[in-house]
């Protein structure tokens, strides 16, 4: 299993737009009227003018769950490319929750073949999520794709920090959401999710919050088969 080198990275507006990397990820929602930009997106859209969403949408974005869409920054702001994966449907409130950042941020590793360095906002959402959809989405593409040329998973994301939480806090959830996400691995976000669910008795998010500890036992074992 290859796993792209992580790091965190800051979220101010002027660090995000300052990240030197080959592309930067940001999240879109799908609406009924329409998609709209998921949170952390904000410092990326003013750096173009306030036009991200409008040129994600003459591209054919629509928000919608693993969709993948590239646009061109053309020097607005540090990052060659812009990548925006879709959230799907927003629950109540306008909520996104870890499933759908996980699925976002999985299809998004899938997308960035080739791509030497990422950037990505979708951890400003939720860190955890973030990192375990980046570790899968790699994953999935390095076992079946073949490693050679440009034809490799992403070498090195930096996740824009959350707002909330300390320093200490997001190296630990990096930390942790890195290793069940390497020790589970399973060939998409959503298998993983449930069998990571099966095999503890607890969620990936519910382990992270609580740094409940796997057993040893069931991290060596044999690799269960996710549930149909």
């Amino acid at each position: 299993m290859s796993t792209p080198k992580l790091s965190l990275t800051g979220n101010k507006p002027a660090e995000v737009t300052a990240l030197a990397v080959d592309t930067l990820v940001v999240g879109t929602i799908q609406g009924p009227d329409g998609p709209s930009l998921a949170p952390g997106a904000e410092a990326v859209d003013e750096a173009l003018d306030g036009r991200l969403l409008d040129l994600l949408v003459t591209l054919g974005a629509t928000g919608k769950a693993d969709e993948v869409v590239k646009l061109p920054t053309l020097g607005k702001l540090a990052a060659t490319v812009v990548l925006a994966a879709g959230l799907g449907k927003a629950g109540p409130g306008g909520a996104i929750n870890a499933e759908q950042v996980r699925r976002a941020s999985g299809a998004a590793a899938r997308a960035m073949t080739g791509v030497k360095r990422a950037g990505t906002v979708l951890s400003t959402i939720d860190l955890g999520a973030a990192v375990e959809g980046v570790v899968l989405g790699a994953y999935r593409f390095d076992r079946y794709k073949s490693s050679t040329n440009g034809d490799q998973p992403v070498g090195r994301v930096d996740l824009v920090s959350p707002a909330e939480g300390t320093a200490k806090d997001h190296k630990n959830t990096l930390k942790a959401a890195t290793a069940i996400a390497e020790s589970v691995g399973y060939e998409s976000e959503s298998a993983f999710y449930r069998a990571f669910r099966r095999i503890y008795g607890i969620t990936p998010g519910d382990w992270r919050s609580t740094h409940r500890e796997p057993q040893p036992s069931a991290l060596s074992g044999p690799r269960p088969t996710p549930p149909g």
